[in-house]
């Protein structure tokens, strides 16, 4: 099958309506101010499984605004999303839509955002817009892409079978992910921070946020795992805010939770409410580190896990944090080797001069069983010849590694350290 090129908008509508299944359709380098996938086309929204994308990585095509209304079976991967904000659009504008999808997966795309002009004293120098929104919908794959400068990064509602893995956010105004009315929901491998809010403005911040404001059915199976959350050198923030408002509008505990799982996640930041999790039934949270890098850092400035007491079958296990609110004794609560980060065995390597690099926390232990240790800045430069993730620069790789060698040596052989470094230790 041959690979079709197209320079407009147009000409990618004409290619669509007479693509085969499974056939890639490569938008030459270049600017597309408005693409739209909808019945008005006259064309066949099953597109059996075609993959749009740019003809040039290193020069992708720039999509001002994208819609689909409908449609299945799609593939977007390697363009840029670039938001121009328009003077009047309001902060919740929403350049790039999907709707009513089903089977759609975006890869390796750039949501870049910009800032709001001439609309009020709040908004005006700051970042606007929300960057990817999903409104209805089934089988959605957000991975490996980035997100920046939006007051917003994504926000998703009414959808099933739903995973954003592997994605970049940053310089927010006031939430990185928000969802409300999901089911089966996976949200995996995450690096979101530094957020640039307006604090003057009164803005409910959240690194990760659900509610259920309005809603009249549960969310079930949500996954929440192995995330980054790092106040870099931006505003301080919620962290993973789960809110159950449905409570506060006379429902019972047939609005709770079902099924809710938030693992393995890493915390950074300097507000108290680290995880907020509202009436779940089902709940497991494990392994999760929770910490404010401010040594001076007041007591109401270092992150606590909050959970309403009214949840039912609650596991509470192996986490590092400051505090657990809300275990009182219930017969279906179990609490278990839960620490606080001043008695932790914790070894933190240093966060270095990238905004954007986060280095795992490992514990002593870890170090301690490394035998012939592998220096990691010969393991960094390997990986740097190896690696085709342009979201890794060189500088950025060798500050990295300059920092956590210093601190001790790592556990793995060059080639498994290769493979595990931008998914498991540091993130750039």
């Amino acid at each position: 099958m041959t690979e079709v090129y197209v320079s407009s908008s147009e000409e990618l509508y004409a290619a669509l309506a007479h693509a085969e299944a499974g056939q890639y359709i490569l938008l030459e380098s270049g600017t597309y101010d408005e693409i739209a996938l909808w019945y008005g086309l006259g064309i066949d929204l099953d597109l059996s499984g075609v993959t749009i994308a740019s003809a040039d990585p290193l020069n992708p095509a720039v999509i001002h605004q994208f819609e689909a209304k409908g449609v299945s079976n799609l593939t977007l991967s390697n363009v840029l999303f670039d938001y121009v904000y328009q003077d009047g659009q309001p902060t919740y504008k929403r350049p790039f839509e999907f709707i009513d999808c089903t089977n759609i997966s975006i890869e390796d795309v750039t949501f870049d955002g910009d800032i709001a002009r001439n609309l009020s004293e709040d908004a005006d120098g700051y970042a606007t817009g929300i960057g990817l929104s999903v409104r209805g919908g089934t089988d959605i794959s957000v991975a490996d892409s980035v997100f920046t400068n939006f007051m917003i990064g994504a926000s998703f509602g009414n959808a099933t079978d739903v995973s954003v893995m592997g994605n970049d956010l940053s310089e927010m105004r006031v939430d990185g992910l928000t969802f409300t009315k999901m089911n089966d929901l996976l949200i995996s491998g995450n690096v979101i921070h530094d957020f640039a809010r307006n604090l003057l403005a009164g803005d409910h911040s959240d690194m990760i946020q659900f509610w259920t404001n309005g809603n009249t059915e549960p969310m079930t199976n949500i996954r929440i795992l192995d995330n980054i959350l790092d106040i870099g050198e931006g505003n301080a923030t919620q962290g993973i805010f789960i809110g159950n408002e449905a409570l506060d509008q006379g429902y019972g505990s047939e609005m709770f939770y079902q099924n809710l799982e938030i693992s393995g996640n890493t915390l950074v930041n300097g507000h108290l409410n680290g995880l907020y999790i509202g009436a779940t039934d089902g709940l497991i949270v494990r392994e999760n580190t929770l910490i404010n890098p401010d040594e001076d850092a007041s007591l109401t400035a270092l992150p606590r896990i909050r959970i309403d007491s009214q949840s039912t079958d609650v596991l509470i296990d192996s986490n590092i944090v400051e505090e657990i609110w809300g275990e009182n004794g219930q017969s279906d609560w179990q609490v278990l080797d839960n620490v606080n980060p001043d008695d932790a065995d914790v070894t933190q390597a240093e966060i270095v001069s990238s905004d954007t690099t986060v280095c795992r926390r490992l514990t002593l232990e870890e170090w301690q069983e490394a035998d012939a240790a592998v220096a990691l800045a010969e393991a960094a430069e390997a990986f740097i010849e190896e690696s085709t993730r342009n979201q890794f620069t060189d500088a950025k790789l060798s500050d990295c590694a300059i920092a956590c060698k210093e601190e001790a040596p790592f556990t793995q052989d060059p080639h498994q350290f290769i493979n595990s470094l931008a998914d498991d230790l540091c993130f750039l």
